[in-house]
């Protein structure tokens, strides 16, 4: 079963996410990662939500 998404890096509208996630108190706080995702505007507790082009995309660096 799936649920309708907006693909946050392309807008792709549908129904079965490639990826779905939160961003985590541990990485949010004590990682470089983390540090960058808030230079990029997101917050704690923030859902990330991609079509599978996109992390595709994402996992192949294209």
């Amino acid at each position: 079963m799936g649920y309708d998404y907006t693909c946050d890096k392309c807008d792709h509208e549908g129904e079965y996410p490639g990826l779905l996630g939160t961003f985590n108190k541990r990485t949010w706080t004590t990682t470089p990662f983390g540090e960058l995702l808030q230079e990029h505007g997101y917050e704690l507790g923030d859902t990330v939500t991609l079509c599978s082009d996109c992390v595709t995309k994402v996992l192949l660096y294209d």
